[in-house]
């Protein structure tokens, strides 16, 4: 099911450098690149372009890797490393590649909170249309907000 017309009308815009048409993105065979232990937000534009020409140098350019990397994570493969049943990230971008310094920092807390709320859109509707599908159907009782 497509949710992107479910969701897209709801989300709200980051105040730094937002999107010109905030979009939901899904990639079934999309990487979530990871550094580990990366503490200092600080180090996370020049670890995120390491971490990039790591993985392009392994598996191919942009245009030619197996997998096509949609973000660039210091959390997900820390939590991803816990669990070994199957799982799905979700996951709000609230910066562009390289400028963690110019929108986040300047304010890290309304930029954080768009992500959330617009990803709280997201698995909101996600969380229905899996209950429908494979579920009790519980969940798809509830009334659309």
């Amino acid at each position: 099911m497509d949710l992107a017309p479910q969701v897209e009308s709801l989300f709200i815009n980051a105040p730094l450098q937002p999107a010109e048409q905030s979009r939901l993105m899904s990639h079934y065979g999309g990487v979530s690149l990871t550094t580990a232990n990366v503490t200092k937000s600080t180090e996370y534009d020049q670890v995120d372009r390491l971490t990039l020409r790591a993985y392009y140098d392994a598996y191919g350019s942009e245009q030619s890797a197996k997998a096509v990397a949609v973000s660039v994570e210091t959390t997900f493969g820390v939590i991803r490393a816990q669990f070994t049943a199957p799982f799905v990230f979700a996951g709000g971008i609230v910066d562009r590649l390289g400028h963690f310094e110019d929108d986040v920092r300047p304010r890290k807390y309304a930029q954080n909170m768009v992500a959330s709320h617009n990803l709280g859109i997201v698995l909101s509707r996600m969380m229905r249309t899996i209950d429908r599908t494979v579920g009790t159907g519980v969940l798809s009782t509830t009334p659309d907000q």
